[in-house]
């Protein structure tokens, strides 16, 4: 993909498209009647599908075309696209990628925790240390090293 691609869709979205926040999600959307239009700039940001808005089928209208991208991949356009847009999508954006850091679930890792070499999952933590950071960030303690040694684990 070329920076004129980029900046292709970036116009298309400033104009046609809309960022918003669905069902804790973020998403980016474009919608318009040139369904080629559509097809071509889904096929570029790799949207799961490209469907037909109904209600403007059934209001009489032209049939409006649009594509969604949710979460992750949402995000990763609303960076891409960010330097080619105006003002008030730049705050937009700002606002939404803001969102979606603060409500993103923990990445779950797979990595030998410290003090054994089994690989585990979950913060990068076997599950006796994940429980026991749990416990102390559920009851406001702090965080005492008391994990197993490797010996105590075998």
């Amino acid at each position: 993909m070329t920076t004129k691609d980029i900046a292709w869709i970036a116009g298309l979205i400033e104009g046609e498209g809309c960022f918003s926040q669905t069902k804790g999600s973020i998403t980016a959307q474009l919608s318009m009647t040139d369904e080629d239009i559509v097809r071509r700039s889904g096929g570029l940001v790799k949207a799961p599908s490209i469907g037909v808005h109904n209600s403007q089928v059934r209001n009489g209208r032209k049939v409006s075309y649009r594509w969604t991208l949710c979460g992750t991949p949402a995000a990763s356009w609303m960076m891409t696209i960010y330097p080619f847009m105006g003002e008030r999508r730049r705050t937009r954006i700002r606002e939404l990628l803001e969102l979606w850091k603060s409500t993103r679930p923990y990445r779950v890792s797979v990595t030998n925790c410290p003090h054994t070499t089994r690989r585990h999952q979950g913060r990068g933590m076997c599950k006796a240390c994940y429980q026991l950071d749990w416990y102390h960030r559920t009851k406001g303690g702090e965080a005492k090293d008391e994990r197993p040694t490797a010996t105590s684990v075998v």
